[in-house]
């Protein structure tokens, strides 16, 4: 067999591809006449964008590094997990959960569950995803409407209400790069319209996250350090953290 390697071609053109007499092969064979044949190339590859695969989290709704607690009456809907914290690490009032509670075993037998090494891992990867991805081409944030894409910022206050719009694209995702904190002030709305899902917004957070009293939110929070959502907030996604504690006050969560 023959391999070729070949750059620059166009696409959608007819091209010739010659051998010559007196070509030798590895064997030392030469062919005795011209080989000629003909081939037309296919159309322009374009790297299709992806968004953040989230595997074995995607049951989460709360994955915690060393501390979940929780004042007043939380519900979670979806998975729970903490590693490497053991269920003496999940305090404050009862979680009401709707699905699995994942945690490891209490000294001495401190036995890690599989499942959520597998999941610490899967958000490593999701998070280093999230920060690194360039394609489509990251934006600046800017204004309080946002169509799908991939925007960055240092710090992102937001005070106003905000808007995602997919465009009536069923496949349309978003990733917020924020560097050090997200902060979301009092009775926010994280709004969604023409047919976006928040199981396709991912916020990569560098440091801390606080979700203020009475917000609305969308979206996956994957971050570095502590998130804090206050009094009455609403979560349709995930909370989830590297480094830090998960503090709940009377919220919702929710996976999408």
């Amino acid at each position: 067999s023959i391999r070729f390697i070949v750059g620059n071609l166009a696409a959608l053109e007819q091209y010739e591809a010659r051998l010559k007499v007196g070509i030798e092969d590895m064997l030392g064979y030469f062919i005795d006449d011209d080989f000629v044949w003909e081939f037309e190339t296919g159309p322009d590859f374009e790297m299709v964008p992806r968004s953040v695969k989230l595997n074995s989290l995607s049951d989460f709704a709360i994955f915690s590094n060393t501390l979940i607690d929780n004042s007043g009456n939380t519900n979670i809907i979806g998975d729970l997990g903490i590693i490497p914290g053991t269920v003496s690490h999940i305090t404050g009032d009862p979680l009401n959960v709707d699905g699995n509670v994942y945690a490891d075993g209490a000294d001495p037998i401190h036995i890690i569950n599989p499942i959520l090494v597998k999941g610490q891992n899967d958000l490593f990867a999701a998070y280093l995803f999230a920060e690194q991805t360039t394609n489509p081409a990251p934006q600046p944030v800017s204004g309080n409407e946002f169509t799908p894409g991939i925007y960055y910022i240092d710090d992102f206050d937001i005070n106003t209400n905000i808007t995602l719009d997919a465009e009536d694209n069923p496949n349309a995702f978003w990733i917020f790069k924020v560097s050090n904190d997200l902060t979301v002030a009092n009775n926010i709305d994280i709004e969604l319209t023409n047919g976006a899902h928040a199981n396709n917004i991912f916020w990569q957070v560098g440091n801390n996250v606080t979700i203020g009293e009475g917000v609305t939110f969308n979206g996956t929070i994957m971050a570095n350090n502590d998130i804090e959502a206050n009094n009455g907030a609403i979560i349709t996604g995930r909370l989830m953290v590297k480094e830090g504690a998960i503090h709940l006050h009377a919220n919702t969560i929710q996976i999408p």
